[in-house]
């Protein structure tokens, strides 16, 4: 019987130590954005706030939160405004409240990708294009 639990013992932390596998899962890249083609407000920037989940337009739409992230109003709500630093782009408002290491936005946290498109649009003088 003490031979049988010692068998017993042996299989189970074998398999403990052999089952176990850690996959390791990169970080967010952040992509190689060429500063010399132009960032698109419509193709770039706007379907990040209309992806992910939760969807910022979820709460960002008209008569709820502001800015108004909705496709027909997104872009008037934050040109001209906190939202958008064209002197420091890294210190838009839009990327330090909801980017990856920000503490201060609760429900939704832009990936790095979509930051580093975000920053290079406001860099390029965040147009309407």
């Amino acid at each position: 019987m003490k031979k049988y639990k010692l068998y017993l013992f042996a299989a189970l932390l074998g398999m403990m130590f052999t089952a176990c596998e850690y996959e390791f899962i990169p970080a967010d890249e952040i992509p190689d954005i060429p500063t010399d083609e132009p960032v698109s407000f419509g193709t770039d920037i706007l379907p990040i706030f209309s992806s992910g989940s939760p969807q910022c337009i979820q709460c960002h739409k008209p008569g709820s939160q502001a800015p108004d992230l909705t496709e027909a109003n997104a872009y008037q709500s934050l040109k001209g405004s906190k939202y958008i630093d064209e002197a420091n782009p890294e210190q838009s408002y839009i990327i330090t409240h909801v980017g990856p290491d920000s503490n201060s936005h609760t429900q939704r946290h832009l990936s790095a990708a979509d930051v580093e498109y975000i920053r290079v649009w406001v860099e390029q003088g965040a147009e309407n294009n």
